[in-house]
C-alpha cells in the first residue's frame, strides 16, 4: 500500500515509529505478535504509513492527520467493502475485533506488494482499465453520507492569500515572490471555474489519481489506494479531475489515452458523460485549496509536514495551474 501524490516522503523523520509499538496497534486490532520493528513505508497528504509484520501476515499501518476522519468506523469503510464487491481491486480495511477501524487514530489494512509509479500520460491500455475502474466506483450507488464539503467548492479569497504571502514574507520563503505576482491571477481562475457541478451528487473516491491507483508487482494489475477522502461529489467532475490527471503532463494531452478512457468509464456505467470547462471546477478549486495548504506549512513547519509541503509545491505553483488550464482547453475542445 502506499501513499497520496508524486511528494511522498518516507515516515520516520516525521513520526516516531515508537508510537505504532506504544498503542499496541497488533494487539488492538487482533493482528497478532509483531515479528521485527514497523518500518516507515510512505507519507501520503493524509497520513504517515509503516509496514508491519505479524506471524498473521502484513499490513499497512496508517497514522492519520489531524483533519481526517477519526470516527471509528468512518464512512469509507462501506463504501470500500462494496467497491471489492464491485470488483475493485484494493487493500481491505483491517477492523478491530469489536469492528473499529480506528484506533487512536489509527488505521490498518491489507498490505500489497506495488510496482513503481506510472509516467503520465498513461498509455491507451492503461487509461482503458482506470476507465473501468473509476466507472465500478460510480456505479456502486451508496448515497453520500453528508453535504459537500467547501474544500471542493470554495477556493481562498483574497485576504487568505494576501495572509499566506505576508507570512511567507517574514520567514523568507524563496517562492513568496512570485506567489505575490501571481495573486490577481490565482482570484482570477477561482472567479472563473466557481460554478456549481454539473451532475447529480454521487459518492466518489475524490482522490483517483495515479499516485493513488497504482499497479502491483505481481500482475501490473491497478490496484485503488487512499479512500479515505470518498464523499459526495458530481460524477463529471470525478472524471474530469482524472483525464487530467491520467491523460495529460503539463500543458500536453494524450487525447487517444483520453478517449480510451472515457469510453471504457460509459462502457461500465452506461452514462454519456461529456466533460466541459464547468465540469473542472472542483479540479481547480481543490488545487487552489491545496496550494494555499502547502505553502502554510511550508512556512510553520506544522507537526514534521514542512518537508513535504515544499515537495509540493513545485507541481502546485501558479505556473502549473497555467498549464493544467491549456490541458483543460484541450479536453474540453476536443468533444470526447
Amino acid at each position: 500500500m502506499a501513499c497520496s501524490h508524486a511528494a511522498e516522503a518516507v515516515a520516520s523523520e516525521t513520526v516516531d515509529m515508537r508510537t505504532l509499538e506504544t498503542a499496541g496497534v497488533a494487539s488492538r486490532f487482533g493482528l497478532g505478535p509483531l515479528i521485527g520493528e514497523p518500518t516507515p513505508a510512505a507519507r501520503g497528504a493524509n497520513g504517515w504509513i509503516w509496514k508491519l509484520v505479524t506471524d498473521s501476515g502484513q499490513y499497512a499501518v496508517k497514522q492519520l492527520q489531524d483533519w481526517v476522519d477519526a470516527s471509528e468506523v468512518p464512512f469509507d469503510v462501506e463504501f470500500q467493502l462494496a467497491a471489492a464487491r464491485a470488483g475493485v481491486a484494493l487493500p481491505r480495511p483491517v477492523l478491530t475485533p469489536e469492528g473499529a477501524a480506528v484506533v487512536d487514530r489509527v488505521r490498518v489494512y491489507e498490505w500489497v506488494e506495488l510496482g513503481d509509479e506510472m509516467a503520465v500520460p498513461v498509455s491507451t491500455d492503461v487509461a482503458t482499465q482506470a476507465g473501468e475502474i473509476l466507472g465500478r466506483i460510480h456505479s456502486i450507488g451508496l448515497p453520500p453520507p453528508q453535504d459537500l464539503d467547501p474544500w471542493y467548492v470554495t477556493p481562498p479569497g483574497r485576504e487568505q492569500w494576501e495572509s499566506v504571502v505576508e507570512q511567507a514574507t517574514e520567514s523568507g520563503q524563496p517562492w513568496t515572490e512570485s506567489l505575490a505576482v501571481d495573486l490577481d491571477f490565482l482570484l482570477e481562475l477561482a472567479g472563473r471555474f466557481l460554478v456549481d457541478t454539473v451532475g447529480p451528487r454521487i459518492t466518489c473516491h475524490r482522490d483517483f489519481d495515479p499516485k493513488n491507483v497504482l499497479p502491483t508487482a505481481e500482475d501490473a494489475s491497478l490496484v485503488v489506494l487512499d479512500w479515505e477522502n470518498a464523499g459526495p461529489g458530481a460524477a463529471d467532475a470525478e472524471v474530469a479531475a482524472s483525464l487530467l490527471a491520467w491523460t495529460s503532463s503539463g500543458a500536453d494531452v494524450d487525447l487517444d489515452a483520453a478517449a480510451a478512457f472515457l469510453s471504457a468509464y460509459r462502457g461500465v456505467t452506461g452514462f454519456d458523460t461529456r466533460v466541459t470547462e464547468q465540469s473542472f471546477s472542483t479540479s481547480i478549486v481543490t488545487h487552489l485549496n491545496f496550494l494555499k495548504v502547502m505553502a502554510y506549512q511550508a512556512i510553520h513547519d506544522d507537526r514534521g509536514n514542512r518537508e513535504f509541503a515544499l515537495a509540493w509545491l513545485p507541481h502546485l505553483v501558479p505556473d502549473s495551474l497555467r498549464s493544467a488550464l491549456k490541458a483543460i482547453e484541450t479536453l474540453v475542445s476536443a468533444e470526447l
